[in-house]
């Protein structure tokens, strides 16, 4: 018997991959499509639309990105044309539309991470997950580090990757700097008062290794510093803070 439902099997397989079977397939595909455009089956945009996987888009923003008329029959909508539509919303990254006969539509949307802010000559943006602004505003408030500087976008994903492997410092990071479009600065803990730490032009992620090693020995951000140079490849430069002396 098991030897009889493998062999029937693998004829089926066979079959389906065999000119026949593509002229069955085609036959079928058509035979469907002719029932779905001859069907008189009608989508509320209100009713019978479902949105899966959506946080920061609201529904009536994908229903109007949708632009589907009341009682519009189904074998009328695009579906392509309306997945293009959704995908240029702010927050989403990709969008997947089925339909579930006989009037239902069923949108799943992936949508983009933000991973900082960005602050570039008095304005402010959200950077996803590929370093690309967001054309929204809504979440800027979010606990994400904030990077400055024109070219920035193009080298968050670096700088984060690098930051990744030394948590006990990142965690501490409050915000990033470009310096002439070549490499960045990092203030620790708030933007006005926290150590400033300068990253050299490349390797950057070696240089907050040995940044962490030597933190870890001597408590260096537990100091009472104002900067960390790291530039060198062969020191760590260590600049205390300034204090200025008491009026008798």
């Amino acid at each position: 018997k098991l030897l009889l439902i493998v062999s029937l099997f693998l004829v089926a397989v066979f079959f389906y991959m065999s000119p026949w079977g593509q002229v069955v397939r085609s036959y079928t595909k058509t035979a469907w499509d002719y029932v779905v455009d001859k069907a008189d089956w009608h989508v509320d945009a209100e009713k019978n639309i479902w949105v899966v996987g959506h946080k920061r888009t609201d529904k009536e923003d994908v229903l109007k990105a949708l632009n589907i008329q009341l009682n519009q029959k189904m074998n009328t909508i695009d579906l392509d044309e309306k997945r293009q539509a959704l995908e240029k919303l702010p927050w989403i990254k990709k969008a997947v539309i089925e339909r579930k006969l006989p009037n239902q539509l069923v949108i799943t949307v992936w949508e983009k991470t933000p991973i900082a802010r960005w602050q570039n000559q008095g304005k402010y943006y959200l950077l996803d997950e590929d370093g690309q602004p967001v054309r929204d505003k809504q979440y800027l408030s979010e606990d994400l580090i904030l990077v400055v500087g024109s070219d920035a976008p193009k080298h968050i994903l670096e700088l984060l990757k690098a930051l990744d492997k030394v948590p006990d410092i990142s965690t501490r990071v409050r915000s990033a700097q470009r310096i002439e479009n070549r490499r960045w600065n990092l203030r620790l803990m708030d933007a006005e008062k926290g150590v400033e730490i300068l990253l050299p032009q490349t390797d950057i992620d070696q240089a907050l290794i040995r940044l962490d090693k030597q933190n870890k020995k001597d408590k260096l951000l537990k100091k009472d510093i104002e900067s960390i140079d790291i530039r060198l490849s062969d020191r760590i430069i260590v600049h205390p803070k300034r204090t200025t002396p008491k009026k008798k």
